[in-house]
């Protein structure tokens, strides 16, 4: 008996029959369900009580959709979810800081969108409208910002470094957050069509902007890594056009307004930022001076590489990273630079090889792995915002080696819900029309 059983046909049944026997329960979860996708682009505390209504609502409906949730067991990504949280836990028994290590599991209560949004898979493209939605408005969120540190407007600015301006969130989780949104709009711009591929455009614009205004250095490289990842899968599905000659005059006006606007509003502090970023890297290189923000990062993953070097098979225990480093440091005569370390190594798979071993590098990338080629399954000719998920999520790991993106409670809300909409398996869309038609 195979291990994974994907059954369409046996999911599209139990979809439809939700559909029939609860038709608005159904409209109204999905509803709930797009307004959490919403909240999760939001502020830390939108995020968490946006998770109250569509629990409600998924208690409430348990009777009309249990059947629809058994399909989840037989799908790779909920299996692997469980083998990863299941390893997870296991190894907060080994860990040095306990209290830490059952604060990073915690992160993972996000994995309940498997639950929660699961039921109204088949109004994928609602929840795809919902995130497009949110992370239009933290971009609006950066704009009063930027008008509130201009004009010297307390009321709509946020306790920001200078030149750095990444609205309601913290600039390197911003730059993760953005980084997944411009994902998330690349796929329209190079393969949507009509006011999809507008609509992707100037999200993907905006986003790109965004993502340079929070001044984090890793989100811009990894966001550039991204635009030619997205380059090659359009151009390898030979149904891509950037240009239409419809659109050029649009496109172009968009460039040039965006263009002077970055210029005037976080140029200087782009250049300020990667002038410093490259004089860092050269500091702890030569001079092992690891006291920057830089520096500290190539530190914490010197430390990360010897704890997997030491404890490859199972790791050091999740919560163990700054424990186990100032205990490691400090042997090795570095009691300085034992000071430097932080809870996490600011690098997503470096943390899970050092604190899980490679056995959970292995199951962490192995869901990763499913979730992306899930999100690329079962595509239209032209996906649009279809594919948006897939590559959202190839953003997280594109900025993974800068972030910790499953424990930050911004990033690890995104990530489960992406990995939840990306789902191998899941049931085709009723209603595809909402995001990748003109």
């Amino acid at each position: 008996m195979p291990l994974f059983r994907l059954n369409p046909d046996a999911t599209e049944s139990v979809f439809l029959r939700q559909r029939t026997v609860d038709p608005f329960g159904h409209r109204l979860h999905a509803i709930i369900a797009a307004i959490w996708c919403f909240c999760a682009c939001g502020p830390a505390s939108a995020i968490e009580l946006g998770m109250i209504p569509i629990a409600a609502c998924y208690v409430i409906r348990l009777p009309r959709h249990a059947r629809v949730g058994l399909r989840l067991i037989h799908l790779p990504g909920p299996q692997l979810t469980i083998l990863w949280l299941a390893w997870l836990a296991i190894s907060v028994s080994w860990s040095l800081d306990r209290t830490l290590g059952l604060e990073e599991f915690a992160a993972c209560r996000f994995a309940g969108a498997l639950l929660l949004l699961w039921p109204v898979m088949d109004r994928r493209g609602w929840l795809i409208a919902g995130l497009c939605a949110g992370f239009a408005a933290a971009i609006v969120a950066q704009v009063f910002h930027a008008v509130g540190t201009h004009f010297g407007i307390d009321a709509i600015t946020f306790p920001r470094m200078p030149h750095r301006n990444s609205g309601w969130w913290q600039p390197v989780v911003g730059g993760s957050m953005l980084t997944a949104a411009l994902g998330l709009h690349l796929p329209a711009m190079l393969t949507g069509r009509g006011w999809t591929r507008i609509t992707g455009i100037l999200g993907s614009i905006a986003s790109l902007v965004g993502v340079l205004a929070t001044g984090s250095r890793g989100a811009w490289l990894a966001a550039g890594a991204l635009c030619i990842v997205a380059l090659v899968w359009a151009s390898a599905r030979a149904s891509w056009r950037i240009l239409r000659w419809g659109h050029a005059p649009l496109i172009i006006a968009a460039l040039l307004v965006v263009a002077f606007a970055a210029h005037r509003t976080v140029g200087p502090g782009v250049i300020e930022r990667g002038k410093s970023g490259f004089a860092e890297v050269r500091h702890a290189l030569s001079d092992h001076n690891y006291s920057t923000d830089t520096g500290a990062r190539l530190l914490m993953a010197r430390v990360a590489l010897d704890a997997v070097a030491q404890h490859p098979a199972h790791g050091i225990g999740a919560g163990s990273f700054r424990q186990w480093g100032m205990q490691h440091l400090t042997s090795n005569g570095e009691p300085q630079n034992a000071k430097l370390l932080h809870d996490h190594s600011h690098n997503a798979f470096l943390h899970v090889a050092a604190t899980t071993g490679l056995i959970g590098l292995a199951i962490f990338g192995a869901l990763v792995a499913v979730a992306i080629r899930g999100g690329l399954w079962r595509l239209p000719a032209s996906p649009g915002y279809a594919a948006g998920p897939a590559f959202a999520m190839i953003g997280l790991v594109l900025v993974s080696p800068f972030d910790v993106f499953q424990i930050n409670s911004q990033t690890a809300a995104l990530f489960w819900i992406l990995f939840t909409i990306c789902l191998w398996g899941r049931p085709s869309e009723s209603r595809e029309r909402l995001v990748t038609t003109t």
